[in-house]
């Protein structure tokens, strides 16, 4: 409602200033939160934040990092240093589902993406997927890649694009810009009865 109103998820965190914030892509919507004592993790199971020790410091942190490749998460607290710890392994069964019209610039994501029927999934900058992953477009769907790059998050390929009968992919239809799919194990996928327009792609 454009924050004309609030809902108070504070349980199970200290009583102190929270200095950040970090959502990991590809999660059950795990949001890590540096707190002045510690790291706390958001547990949807349970709806409220569980203290996420995980041999980091019960300090000040001032910035939270999460790192896919390794799967682990980076803080930098006030006068303690730098630490990391592992985190649990993303379920990579976990979609992203695309119901409505969206347009990415730059984006990093852990997860398959999903572009479900009568929707456009518009990237005109970057996008890099995790090992493993997956972008598939519905039949009645349509991806639409304006000059953008199209990658892996970590030294691992992930899957490409799979586009089934009736969906759509557009790949810089209109011949002005360049786009670039890479480090995919199949790149496109076209399927039977899919649809394709396609000029400067490498």
């Amino acid at each position: 409602d454009g924050g004309d109103s609030f809902s108070d998820v504070s349980v199970g965190l200290p009583p102190y200033p929270v200095n950040c914030l970090a959502y990991r892509n590809g999660s059950n919507d795990e949001i890590y939160a540096g707190t002045d004592a510690g790291v706390y993790v958001w547990n949807t199971s349970i709806n409220q934040w569980e203290c996420f020790n995980q041999n980091l410091p019960i300090t000040i942190v001032t910035k939270i990092d999460i790192g896919y490749c390794k799967n682990k998460i980076t803080i930098s607290t006030f006068g303690r240093g730098i630490w990391q710890a592992q985190l649990n392994p993303v379920n990579l069964n976990n979609e992203l589902h695309i119901t409505t019209n969206q347009t990415w610039s730059t984006k990093c994501l852990g997860t398959n993406v999903v572009i479900e029927p009568n929707a456009t999934l518009t990237i005109d900058k970057f996008l890099s997927m995790a090992p493993g992953t997956k972008i598939t477009v519905k039949p009645e769907a349509n991806l639409v890649i304006n000059g953008a790059k199209l990658t892996n998050t970590c030294e691992n390929m992930w899957k490409g694009i799979i586009v089934e009968g009736g969906g759509l992919i557009d790949v810089d239809a209109n011949g002005t810009q360049n786009a670039i799919i890479e480090n995919a194990q199949y790149g496109i996928d076209l399927l039977t009865g899919s649809k394709y327009a396609i000029a400067n792609c490498t």
